[in-house]
């Protein structure tokens, strides 16, 4: 009787051991991991803004204002893949003079991009899962490279995730990414406009969602003209076929 008490004392010490050690294990919460190197880029654009004189300006990576600020500007794209507890995205990151913007969505997305008409304008509407902002210092070299980004990006969507904000409020279910897309065939390029929408508070913005910067307040019925082919009429970028299909493919290998 006193061995068998004296087994199953043992036993339970073991037991409860083991258990108040597995609760004191360090466990490491597994980080997003981006691809070593970006899937493609985009670097340079002619932006176009018909001004309030009648006439056509332009600018290299930016869309010129009307009081000699660039409405929007942009210093490089970047097309990446994330992958955030085994599933694997797609992440736009967007560098420019100022800022690091990064939108992650499902890849199942870039397919929206692909054109049945290449002629056809088409607006496409990118449902996100996070979106993120940050201040970039340009003037540092190292802060240009892909490598300074990724890891940038990696901790914020950690800090993201760990504190449980989604950064797409609940009552925001309807933020995307919209991009508007012209190609012209004959001429042989594609003028884009690229813009964050909320539909559940109907407000449109421009590259990034801060109104005082907003892209399309320069527009006349500038939320208007950004959802169909009149934003054309006011502004864009421009950048040649294959340098925009390169980036985000408008068309299979073989369609154009």
């Amino acid at each position: 009787m006193k061995a068998r008490f004296l087994v199953s004392t043992i036993l339970f010490i073991l037991l409860f051991t083991g258990l108040c050690s597995a609760d004191y294990e360090r466990v490491n919460v597994s980080l997003p991991t981006m691809d070593p190197e970006p899937v493609s880029t985009l670097d340079k654009a002619t932006g176009w803004m018909f001004n309030d004189l009648g006439q056509w300006e332009s600018g290299e990576n930016e869309i010129p204002g009307y009081s000699y600020k660039p409405v929007d500007n942009f210093h490089k794209f970047f097309l990446s893949n994330i992958t955030i507890e085994n599933h694997t995205y797609n992440i736009l990151i967007r560098l420019k003079y100022s800022t690091l913007n990064y939108y992650v969505f499902n890849n199942s997305e870039l397919n929206k991009f692909l054109f049945s008409d290449i002629s056809a304008q088409k607006l496409i509407s990118v449902n996100l899962i996070y979106l993120g902002e940050h201040h970039v210092n340009l003037s540092k070299e190292a802060n240009l490279h892909y490598e300074y980004l990724k890891t940038e990006i990696e901790e914020d969507i950690q800090r993201v995730r760990l504190t449980e904000d989604d950064r797409i409020p609940k009552n925001h279910t309807n933020v995307v990414l919209n991009f508007n897309i012209l190609p012209l065939k004959n001429k042989d390029v594609v003028r884009f406009i690229m813009f964050v929408s909320d539909d559940s508070y109907n407000k449109i913005f421009g590259f990034i969602d801060i109104p005082s910067i907003d892209i399309f307040n320069e527009i006349p019925e500038g939320k208007d003209a950004a959802l169909n082919d009149n934003i054309f009429n006011r502004c864009y970028y421009e950048t040649d076929y294959n340098t925009f299909n390169n980036f985000i493919p408008l068309t299979r290998e073989g369609d154009k």
